[in-house]
C-alpha cells in the first residue's frame, strides 16, 4: 500500500516533467 502511494507521487512528478 505504501509503495502504491509512492508510485502515485512519482506519477504526478512524471506528468510535471513531461
Amino acid at each position: 500500500a505504501r509503495g502504491m502511494k509512492k508510485q502515485e507521487l512519482y506519477n504526478k512528478l512524471d506528468q510535471l516533467l513531461k
